[in-house]
């Protein structure tokens, strides 16, 4: 269940430059995008996938709704840093 909240495993270490947390953002833009063509393969043309397959569909919508929470608190900081560095940079 998505709750606009980032995970507690995003939580625990957040990136402190921008090349980390550019690292951070294209490894979940990769996983969003693994999601969404394991998705698109799996689905085909099956009316009744098997219940295994239903399950997987499950855990990977579950997982990519934490993702969207954590890339768009990524983004933030982004802009956050990008934002401090022009100041610095300014003064």
């Amino acid at each position: 269940m998505a709750t606009g909240v980032p995970s507690q495993n995003f939580m625990r270490k957040l990136p402190e430059s921008d090349d980390e947390v550019l690292d951070r953002i294209e490894g979940l833009v990769s996983e969003l995008a693994a999601i969404k063509r394991w998705d698109a393969e799996k689905a085909g043309n099956r009316k009744y996938p098997p219940p295994d397959e239903i399950l997987a569909f499950r855990a990977r919508r579950m997982r990519y709704d934490e993702i969207l929470p954590d890339l768009f608190e990524l983004v933030r900081r982004l802009e956050r840093i990008k934002n401090a560095q022009r100041e610095i940079g300014d003064s």
